[in-house]
């Protein structure tokens, strides 16, 4: 598609500059670009979220700047999964230009990506108003290691629910936490005798750069 990357951005003439698209609507083509582009407050986000963006890359460093345009790259096909939902639009780009003007230190610039610690590995990817992820950490000669599970927008965070063990994920601070209620569910499920998923962080400040497709390997032998 012809996409928020390109440099520079089109003025269009007869509409006022803050009702502008990032992008020429005279040659809009997708649902996502058509959405944008017949509604006034969406077009002031994208452009908005365009300068953020441009502003971020400007004031980063030559590599923090690459992450910051693979997870451009990445955002814009989440996004595209909203098609002509307008309110998902609006969401998404809002939480685009939050991430992008946030300090460099807390800076998260989308969730998708791969995470890591000395002691745990964690693979997230937006999609939509769903969040796919799977993690492995170790407590002592134990682990618990998940495949990829999908987790469902619920209030504030996402909740995933297989063979009856439910995880909830939320957005805290600096960290993506765990939590479980079903704990014996899921230690019979992802862990060995001696580890339990009742709550694991995983710091935001972990994440690799340029990791666009967190779960290309099994999360064990995922190199951080």
């Amino acid at each position: 598609m012809r996409c928020l990357l390109a440099l520079p951005f089109v003025m269009l003439a007869g509409f006022e500059a803050q009702a502008q698209a990032s992008f020429d609507c005279n040659l809009a083509a997708t649902t996502v670009e058509k959405t944008i582009c017949a509604d006034a407050a969406l077009s002031k986000l994208d452009r908005q979220m365009a300068d953020a963006f441009k502003s971020a890359r400007r004031s980063a460093s030559k590599s923090k700047s690459a992450s910051i345009l693979a997870d451009q790259r990445a955002w814009i096909g989440q996004r595209n999964a909203c098609s002509s939902d307008r309110r998902c639009l609006r969401n998404a780009m809002q939480k685009r230009i939050a991430d992008l003007k946030a300090p460099t230190s807390v800076q998260t610039t989308g969730l998708t990506g791969l995470y890591c610690t000395d002691t745990a590995v964690m693979g997230l990817q937006e999609q939509g108003q769903n969040l796919r992820f799977d993690f492995m950490f170790f407590s002592g000669h134990f682990a618990c290691g998940t495949g990829v599970l999908t987790g469902r927008r619920s209030g504030s965070g996402w909740t995933s629910s297989s063979n009856g063990c439910r995880l909830t994920l939320t957005k805290e601070g600096g960290s993506m936490v765990v939590r479980s209620d079903t704990v014996d569910t899921c230690r019979a499920l992802y862990c060995g005798a001696g580890a339990a998923i009742s709550e694991f962080r995983m710091p935001l400040s972990g994440k690799v750069p340029g990791v666009t497709n967190p779960f290309a390997e099994a999360v064990g032998e995922r190199q951080c």
